[in-house]
C-alpha cells in the first residue's frame, strides 16, 4: 500500500488496537475529537486493502454496515484492517511460494 496519510498502516493499526484494549477506548485517541479522524482513516484503509485483494463488491456491504462514526464501528474497522493486513500478507507468501515452485519444476 502506498504512503498515504489518509491510510493506516500495520503499526498504526496494532497500536490502536492496543491501545483500544487496554484502556476501553477511553484513551486520548479515543476522544471524541479523534474518533471520526480514526473512524475515517480506518474505513479509507478497508476500502483500500478490500480493492488490492479484488473484494470490492464486498466493500459495499461493509460500507454500508459500518456506515456511522462512534466507537464501536471504529473498533471493527480497526480489526477488519488487522484482518487485511494479514491477508495481504498471507497473499504475497503464497504467490512468492508460486514463483519458486514454478522455477524448481522447470
Amino acid at each position: 500500500m502506498p504512503a498515504n496519510e489518509n491510510l493506516l498502516n500495520e503499526d498504526d493499526v496494532t497500536y490502536l488496537l492496543e491501545v483500544m484494549k487496554k484502556t476501553q477506548m477511553k484513551a486520548p485517541e479515543f476522544s471524541n475529537a479523534n474518533l471520526p479522524l480514526i473512524f475515517n482513516k480506518a474505513f479509507k484503509t478497508v476500502e483500500e486493502l478490500m480493492d488490492m485483494l479484488n473484494q470490492k463488491p464486498l466493500f459495499e456491504i461493509v460500507a454500508g454496515k459500518y456506515n456511522k462514526i462512534n466507537h464501536e464501528n471504529a473498533a471493527k474497522l480497526l480489526v477488519r484492517c488487522k484482518s487485511l493486513l494479514a491477508t495481504r500478507q498471507l497473499v504475497y507468501k503464497t504467490l512468492k511460494n508460486l514463483l519458486v515452485f514454478e522455477k524448481a519444476t522447470k
